[in-house]
């Protein structure tokens, strides 16, 4: 088993060794672009501040009609005609 070990490990060694260095800052650029933290700490921001420029803004207009007076129930409720005359 140990012998199986040391062979995978012999021969993984070489790719390990042969990769190209990083600089530091390719790394620091690398870890900006794939870092899902910090994907989402952006997406957060961004939402805050949509979410800020929202609350700016008045709201939207709403239209709300009813009817007072109409009688639903009784006996006035199916003689109820509303005529209209041209003034």
């Amino acid at each position: 088993m140990r012998i199986l070990i040391c062979a995978g490990l012999a021969l993984a060694l070489p790719t390990a060794l042969h990769a190209d260095a990083l600089t530091f800052e390719e790394a620091i650029e690398r870890a900006a672009r794939e870092a899902p933290s910090l994907c989402a700490s952006e997406a957060g921001v961004k939402a805050a501040l949509a979410h800020a420029i929202a609350a700016d803004r008045l709201p939207d207009p709403t239209l709300e009609l009813g009817v007072r007076n109409f009688p639903l129930t009784g006996p006035d409720a199916c003689c109820s005609i509303v005529s209209m005359s041209p003034s």
